[in-house]
C-alpha cells in the first residue's frame, strides 16, 4: 500500500472519529441544554417558593446582607435597600433588624454565632419594624452551604396574632379558674365516675380535701334516705342521659357521719360540658344549709303564733271558771270566820286562794304571750323571784329525788327586772334540769347561785344531768328544738326572749356539776355599776 492509500485511510477513520466525538458533544449539549433549563426551571420554580412563602426568608453571609423574600419586605415595611445595612456585632452579624430588649443584642449575637457553627437555633425574639412598630416572631437560623460558600438562613414567622389570641386565652382562663376558685357555689367534674376537679368552697363543705379515691358510688357521707337520688344521678351519667337535673341533698362533712347538727343541706344541678376535649359531668352545689334552718324557723314562728292564739283559747277558757272558784273562795272565807274553830279552816281557804292566784297568774303568762307586749320593769333584788321559783318548785322537785342547793349572795345590788317574767324563766330552767337529771337515771342535784360582779348580775343554775353536747348549744334556744323525749322545745325559748327584752343573754355550758350550767345575764343601772 503505497502513502497515498495510507493518508487515506487515516484521513477516513480522522473523520469517522470527528464525527463520533460531534455526535457526542451534540448528545452532551443536547443534555447540557436540558440541564439548564431543568435548572432554570427548578430555579424559577424555587425562586416563586422564596418570593411568595408565607415566612420571611432573609439570606447573608458573614460580609453583607445578600438576598430577601417579598414577604420579609412586607413583614418589615422596607424596601430591599432598606435591608441591606446589616448591623455587626463582633464577629458575626445580627439579624437585619434588632430584636427588642436589652438582652436581646447579645441573644442574638450567640444564637447567629452557633448556627453559623452548624447548630440550628429556634427562638423567639421581637422585632421592630423600621416604622417603628413592633411584632413577635418565631426564628429559625441554620446554615446552608452553596458553591462551598457558608451562608446564614432566616426564617421569621410573625406570630403576633397568634401570641395576642394565647394571652387572650391566659386571660380567659385565668378568668374563668379566679370565677371557679372563689365561686360560693361547690363545683364537681367528674369524668367517667372519676373526679378529675374539685373548687376551694366544695372542699370547705366537704370539711376536708376530697380523696383521690372519691366515686359517687361510695355513697360516703350521704345522708341514709337520699342515697336513691345518688343512684339515679349515676345511672343518668352512665346511660348518658345528661339533661340537666336538680336536687336537694343532705350528707355529713367527712369525719361527721351520724352527727345530726353537721348535716349539711346542699342544693345541686348537674350538666354535660366539655372539660380538656373530653365529655365531662359538671355538678354545682349550693349551701342552704342555712336557708332551711330560717324556713324552719319561719315554720316554727307561725307555730308559735297558732300555739299562742290556742294558749289564750284555753285561757280564757280557765279563767272563767277559775274567777268564779275564787268569788267562792272569799264568800266562803267569810262564813267561816263568823263561826267559831276557824283558823285551821281559814289556813286552808288561805292556801287555797294562794294556789288560785298563782294559776290565774300563769294563765295571765300565757295569755300575754299569745300578746307579746313590753315587760314592766321595776327596781328589785333578783334572789326574790329566785327563791319565789325555788318555793313553787320544791314540792315537785323533792319527789323525784331531787335537792335543791341555793347559795344567793347577799349583797346583791338591785337590777330592773319585771318579777314574775324572771320568777317564770327560773321555774323553767328547774324543770329543764329536774328533767335531764330524771332523764339520766338517778338522784341529783340542781344547785342555784346568785352573784353581783363588772356592773352584770349573774344567776347560775347547774345540775348533775348530762349535760348538752357543745354542737347543740346554739339551737337550744331555737322554737321547737329539745333533746328530750317528753319536751315541747318552747321553754327555753321563751325564756331566751325574756332574758332578751330585759337586755341581758341566756347561755349554757359545762357546769362544775359534771352536767349543764344555764347562766343569766342581766345588766345593772350604770349608776349601780362597780
Amino acid at each position: 500500500m503505497n502513502d497515498s492509500e495510507k493518508t487515506k485511510k487515516q484521513l477516513i477513520a480522522e473523520l469517522q472519529k470527528l464525527r463520533l466525538e460531534l455526535a457526542e458533544y451534540k448528545t452532551a449539549r443536547s443534555d447540557l441544554q436540558r440541564s439548564e433549563t431543568a435548572l432554570k426551571e427548578s430555579e424559577s420554580k424555587y425562586r416563586k417558593l422564596f418570593d411568595h412563602a408565607g415566612d420571611a426568608i432573609l439570606l447573608s453571609d458573614k460580609l453583607q446582607f445578600l438576598d430577601c423574600n417579598n414577604q420579609a419586605l412586607r413583614m418589615f415595611r422596607c424596601s430591599k435597600e432598606q435591608l441591606k445595612p446589616v448591623i455587626a456585632y463582633g464577629n458575626t452579624f445580627s439579624p437585619p433588624v434588632q430584636p427588642d430588649g436589652s438582652d436581646s443584642k447579645q441573644k442574638a449575637v450567640t444564637a447567629i454565632e452557633a448556627a453559623f457553627n452548624g447548630e440550628p437555633q429556634n427562638l423567639e425574639w421581637r422585632y421592630r419594624r423600621y416604622d417603628g412598630t413592633l411584632f413577635d416572631a418565631e426564628v429559625t437560623l441554620t446554615r446552608i452551604i452553596i458553591e462551598d460558600k457558608k451562608l446564614l438562613l432566616s426564617i421569621i414567622r410573625d406570630v403576633t396574632k397568634r401570641k395576642f389570641a394565647e394571652q387572650e386565652v391566659r386571660k380567659s382562663r385565668k378568668l374563668f379558674q379566679d370565677l371557679v376558685e372563689n365561686s360560693p357555689s361547690g363545683i364537681f367534674i367528674f369524668q367517667h365516675d372519676r373526679l378529675v376537679y374539685v373548687n376551694p368552697e366544695l372542699e370547705r363543705l366537704l370539711g376536708a380535701p376530697v380523696p383521690p379515691t372519691f366515686r359517687l358510688t361510695t355513697y360516703e357521707g350521704i345522708y341514709p334516705d337520699d342515697t336513691e337520688k345518688v343512684k339515679e344521678l349515676h345511672q343518668r351519667i352512665r346511660s348518658g342521659d345528661m339533661k340537666p337535673y336538680e336536687m336537694i341533698l343532705r350528707f355529713y362533712p367527712f369525719g361527721k357521719t351520724g352527727s345530726k347538727p353537721d348535716l349539711k343541706v346542699v342544693y345541686c344541678r348537674t350538666c354535660l360540658i366539655e372539660y380538656e376535649d373530653r365529655n365531662a359531668v359538671l355538678l354545682n352545689m349550693i349551701d342552704i344549709t342555712r336557708a332551711r334552718e330560717l324556713e324552719q324557723l319561719l315554720q316554727a314562728r307561725d307555730k308559735m303564733t297558732s300555739l299562742g292564739r290556742i294558749a289564750a283559747g284555753i285561757a280564757h277558757e280557765i279563767r272563767n271558771p277559775l274567777s268564779g272558784i275564787n268569788i267562792n273562795l272569799s264568800s266562803l272565807a267569810k262564813i267561816v270566820r263568823s263561826t267559831n274553830h276557824s283558823d285551821e279552816a281559814l289556813e286552808i281557804i288561805d292556801e287555797l286562794q294562794q294556789s288560785s292566784r298563782k294559776i290565774e297568774d300563769v294563765i295571765k303568762r300565757v295569755m300575754d304571750f299569745s300578746r307579746p307586749s313590753e315587760p314592766h320593769f321595776k327596781p328589785a333584788d333578783i334572789n326574790q323571784p329566785v327563791r319565789e321559783a325555788v318555793k313553787l318548785t320544791g314540792v315537785t322537785i323533792r319527789k323525784n329525788n331531787i335537792r335543791i342547793e341555793t347559795d344567793l349572795s347577799d349583797d346583791m345590788a338591785l337590777c330592773s327586772i319585771d318579777h314574775r317574767l324572771i320568777e317564770q324563766v327560773i321555774v323553767n330552767l328547774i324543770n329543764n334540769a329536774s328533767g335531764a337529771i330524771r332523764e339520766s337515771g338517778g338522784d341529783g342535784i340542781i344547785r342555784i347561785t346568785t352573784v353581783s360582779i363588772d356592773g352584770h348580775v349573774l344567776v347560775h343554775v347547774d345540775d348533775t344531768g348530762p349535760g348538752v353536747p357543745k354542737e347543740v348549744r346554739e339551737k337550744v334556744f331555737y322554737p321547737f328544738f329539745t333533746t328530750r323525749t317528753d319536751g315541747a322545745g318552747i321553754g327555753l325559748s321563751i325564756s331566751n326572749r325574756i332574758i332578751t327584752d330585759h337586755g341581758g343573754s341566756l347561755i349554757v355550758e359545762d357546769g362544775p356539776l359534771g352536767g349543764a350550767r344555764f347562766t343569766i345575764e342581766l345588766p345593772l343601772p350604770k349608776g349601780d355599776r362597780t
